[in-house]
């Protein structure tokens, strides 16, 4: 959503951009706007996560029949969501069966929402929350002793608990603290044996959910992580480089396509200000790399009335005319009835005739 200026080349072996109405848009062609109409709301699941598992206990210890788990999802917007309802949402789950309903919408600071549901959420079972003005879906499971998230639980998962036992860097709670005791103890092994072999409640061993996770918006709402690549483009330089990963390329100020090559970035230099220190003088619209001579400073995206550019600027008077001229330098202004004040704008001073 909103307008988009497509930096189109040409790349062997991948489609540039196309279009049903016009077929293929040509690579040759210069930039491109496209104005795709106002944005929704885009919201991300900041706890649980889209596509995460509840592997704890989903029943009281005392009385099997009290259901427990998620009965909350927090979503985080790219803006404040202020009048975002209950009618925003549609609540759906998979395998099939009648879904919990959004009972309270509490909004906390500035972006983000927490919604209540009125139970917790079925084991066996994924429950996708949809906001309809996105189009964006979010979905989570449950599943006790599912401890490493394959969607099954047996007995491998009772070994994926003992390298996260009493750490400080243990896997989150909803993965290891199967009992529910908000510690990842070695209690939690003999909690996922009972659950596997049935106490309390029939035997969880090899119960499974049986589809994988139905949100189609996994890449949406995942941050890129170490092991995902693709270039990186130095807007400042116009130079790009491959197999990067996201956290370097941010590092560096650059511009990062998720497993592209170079060819298929946009990698345009930026241009901006040149600023030579020793004189004042000021250029527009110039790249870094004409801009490194001795005593020179660049300034992306920036134009020479918005830096300050070595020698001072002030306003100048021509009383003769009479006329004003903001953003100059003393030797700019050294004729016949100027007059210059230094670091005063026109609106300051008082430039009459005479």
């Amino acid at each position: 959503c909103g307008s988009f200026t497509f930096y189109l080349s040409r790349c062997s072996s991948l489609t540039i951009l196309g279009s049903r109405e016009i077929g293929e848009i040509e690579p040759e062609l210069l930039s491109l706007e496209i104005d795709t109409g106002a944005c929704p709301l885009l919201p991300t699941p900041t706890f649980p996560e889209n596509c995460d598992v509840d592997a704890r206990r989903a029943f009281d210890s005392d009385t099997p029949e009290d259901a427990l788990g998620w009965d909350r999802v927090t979503f985080q917007f790219d803006r404040n969501p202020a009048g975002t309802t209950v009618d925003d949402f549609l609540v759906t789950v998979l395998p099939e069966e009648a879904p919990p309903a959004i009972i309270d919408i509490q909004q906390v600071g500035v972006v983000t929402l927490i919604l209540t549901f009125d139970r917790s959420i079925s084991t066996e079972h994924w429950t996708c929350i949809k906001h309809l003005p996105s189009a964006r879906v979010a979905c989570v499971g449950s599943l006790p002793v599912d401890v490493d998230q394959s969607l099954l639980s047996v007995q491998t998962d009772i070994e994926a608990l003992f390298p996260n036992l009493d750490r400080d860097d243990a896997l989150p709670d909803f993965r290891c603290d199967v009992d529910r005791s908000l510690r990842c103890t070695s209690l939690d092994i003999l909690e996922a044996v009972d659950l596997l072999n049935g106490a309390l409640s029939l035997p969880w061993n090899d119960s499974m959910i049986e589809t994988t996770c139905p949100s189609d918006s996994s890449a949406i709402f995942r941050n890129p992580g170490a092991e995902d690549r693709g270039a990186c483009c130095n807007v400042t330089l116009g130079t790009c480089s491959e197999d990067v990963t996201f956290d370097d390329c941010t590092a560096q100020a650059g511009a990062w396509s998720s497993g592209a090559p170079c060819c298929a970035a946009a990698c345009t230099a930026s241009a901006g200000s040149c600023c030579v220190e020793a004189t004042g003088s000021c250029m527009d619209n110039v790249g870094f790399t004409s801009c490194r001579g001795g005593g020179e400073t660049w300034t992306a995206d920036a134009s020479c009335d918005a830096v300050e550019c070595g020698l001072p600027r002030g306003a100048c008077c021509n009383s003769a005319l009479p006329s004003c001229a903001n953003n100059l330098l003393e030797s700019q202004c050294q004729r016949s009835g100027e007059r210059w004040t230094e670091g005063a704008t026109c609106g300051e001073i008082l430039c009459n005739p005479g």
